[in-house]
């Protein structure tokens, strides 16, 4: 999965938080997530956790981290399946263009930007993506 380039240690934040104790871990982490899902593949958590043997909150946790600037501003898009499950893909914003505009929800309470490129009416739900 990984591309054997050194990866930068990354630095996070929380009330729990201890760097010394916590970055080496979140960063490989990081990386391991970042490395599985730069495809732009759409992956389930579930899916995700099963390949790289992370919890599925946690790879929740990296993937709302990769839409941050200092983690790369880069795109995530969901994708709404059914009873609450959700695809992901990451979009990975290549150095030298702008961060996403507007990378948040806004015309509805699930996923704009795949009502956009799917081009479904804002409020409507696909149920059955596969």
């Amino acid at each position: 999965m990984s591309d054997n380039t050194p990866k930068q240690p990354l630095e996070f934040d929380g009330h729990d938080y201890v760097p010394p104790r916590d970055d080496p871990r979140l960063s490989r982490q990081f990386w391991r997530v970042f490395d599985l899902m730069k495809d732009s593949a759409w992956r389930t958590l579930f899916d995700m956790a099963r390949i790289t043997g992370d919890p599925p909150a946690s790879i929740s946790a990296q993937l709302r981290h990769m839409r941050k600037p200092r983690f790369g501003s880069h795109t995530v898009n969901k994708r709404y399946i059914k009873d609450g499950m959700y695809r992901y893909q990451l979009v990975v914003r290549r150095e030298g263009t702008p961060p996403p505009q507007g990378n948040k929800r806004k015309h509805c309470k699930t996923c704009v930007c795949i009502y956009q490129a799917e081009q479904i009416p804002a409020g409507q739900q696909r149920m059955n993506l596969e």
